[in-house]
């Protein structure tokens, strides 16, 4: 690292960088010290640093140096909202020099609680160095969310309360200055201990829950799993995305290298086959009828619907549908060719498991949200109506996605469906059937406890001479084809893509 700053290696730099935004990073630091007193060559160091990273990424930089000159150079050279990493209250005049900048230039900053007498022992004593600084950044006007205070962590190698000293610095610091972000430097803390990974994760996930950031290696596959997966589970929409996000290209890499690993097999195969000469047939040209029909080319905005749709975007499904509109399509065109397109999309993808249940679940919406927002420009009978589908949770069970997930794609394909919700008695449901008088009746279950319940329901129907008007299909996780065939049930889906399938046929037929 060192010797490619000095020799300037510009594909070097611009390499880690993307890498590093590639992996997940919101922030990159950028330190330039050498070791040496040339504070001069650090200043051109930082600044052609600073500009050459951001040649190639456009993330924000975190501007790593204890020295206001070096400090400076980095800030008027970045284009956008930097964050000075770091001020501390070592020095009164440093902690000026430093908060004037971060005013002049609109840095964010990360502040330590650091004394010229050292790290404070105690939390207490520590958020006091913190809350201090807090006020003298209200002095010049900083945002409060601007600033990131990291508590320091030391080796608990040294003393095993450090860890707990640290995570108590950082719920006190929350209770006290809600809107004051907070970090936190992990691998300090695993300092002359065996094992050190191990460490690392495991006090990350502790103090994940009073953190806005972490300054980590994002080049750290199982840390960046440990950071988003510890913020999805702590109801962080975005990490969740992250995690999902990270999931898919980790298995795309795996698929690619499987993918190549055949290719290479199947090369090597034909590399060692005897040869055999064949004569050559004159080519016969193919009947005119065998010829595959051009397909009609559609209109680039159907496709950003489906897309758009495929990506939960409300707002962007809204606008496209009122330009769509706004330049003469159909409203039942745009309906099928690109917001049904992109739900009949979604499903393949999640069947594939390309795409899971929180992103299946937000194109529900924005699919629900977008017809709603296209149904004044349907025509008074809407989409082709296919039929109506009752669907109950049996008694004892309260367990509604996989139902859920069933209903909504039941209605972006057409049909009517009316959901009577969780833990229902057979005899509501019999009520239901009556009062509804649905073409499919859908029980779904979760629970192996619960699932008598179905053939309650279906005995039921018999008694009251409603089994052959209506067909009934099964559904759940513990529910197999072979217990639906078992209590006589009609028909039975292994997942929400397969029941829409297979009540089309049952239907057409």
């Amino acid at each position: 690292m060192g010797k490619a700053l000095l020799n300037h290696d510009e594909n070097f730099f611009k390499d880690l960088a993307a890498r590093q935004v590639a992996s997940g990073a919101h922030y990159i630091d950028v330190s330039v010290a050498s070791g040496k007193a040339d504070k001069n060559q650090e200043i051109k160091n930082m600044e052609w640093a600073v500009k050459t990273i951001q040649e190639e990424v456009d993330k924000p930089l975190a501007i790593d140096t204890t020295d206001p000159d070096i400090l400076k150079a980095g800030l008027k050279n970045h284009k956008g909202q930097a964050m000075i990493n770091s001020i501390s209250y070592e020095s009164l005049d440093r902690l000026t020099a430093f908060l004037e900048l971060a005013k002049e230039y609109q840095a964010k900053l990360v502040a330590l609680p650091t004394t010229d007498k050292g790290i404070p022992p105690t939390s207490e004593e520590r958020v006091d160095v913190c809350m201090y600084i807090i006020g003298e950044a209200r002095k010049y006007g900083i945002d409060m969310e601007d600033i990131y205070f990291d508590p320091l962590v030391l080796p608990i190698s040294v003393d095993v309360n450090n860890s707990v000293t640290a995570l108590d610095t950082l719920k006190k610091i929350k209770s006290l200055s809600p809107r004051t972000r907070t970090t936190l430097g992990l691998s300090n803390v695993s300092f002359g201990m065996p094992n050190r990974d191990v460490l690392n994760k495991s006090f990350l996930l502790l103090a994940l829950k009073y953190l806005d950031s972490a300054i980590l290696n994002p080049l750290d596959e199982g840390m960046m799993s440990f950071l988003t997966a510890g913020g999805a589970l702590l109801g962080d929409e975005k990490m969740r995305a992250d995690y999902l996000r990270a999931f898919r290209k980790k298995r795309a890499a795996k698929k690619k290298e499987l993918t190549e690993k055949e290719e290479k097999a199947v090369d090597e195969k034909k590399a060692n086959e005897i040869k055999t000469e064949v004569k050559e047939k004159p080519e016969v040209p193919k009947p005119e009828e065998d010829k595959p029909e051009k397909k009609e080319k559609m209109d680039p905005i159907f496709e950003s619907l489906s897309m758009a749709v495929q990506e939960g975007d409300t707002e962007k499904v809204k606008e496209l549908t009122k330009k769509a509109i706004d330049d003469g399509f159909e409203p039942e065109k745009i309906l099928d060719d690109g917001l049904m397109a992109g739900m009949e999309t979604v499903g393949v993808k999640f069947a594939e498991g390309e795409m899971f249940i929180p992103e299946v679940l937000k194109s529900g919406e924005t699919l629900k949200i977008s017809i709603q927002s296209l149904q004044p420009y349907l025509k008074e009978d809407g989409p082709t109506y296919k039929g109506k589908i009752l669907m109950a949770t049996v008694e004892g069970d309260i367990h509604d996605l996989g139902k859920n997930l069933v209903s909504m794609n039941l209605t972006a394909n057409g049909f009517e469906v009316i959901d009577i919700g969780i833990n229902i008695p057979a005899s509501e449901i019999i009520g239901a059937v009556k009062e509804h008088k649905p073409d499919i009746l859908g029980l779904s279950a979760l629970l192996t406890t619960t699932m008598p319940e179905m053939e309650k329901v279906i005995n039921l129907l018999k008694e009251n001479n409603m089994r052959d008007s209506c067909k009934v299909i099964l559904g759940g996780a513990p529910v197999s084809e072979e217990f639906a065939e078992e209590i006589n049930a009609d028909l039975y889906a292994e997942n929400a893509i397969e029941a829409v399938s297979v009540i089309n046929t049952a239907l057409a037929g």
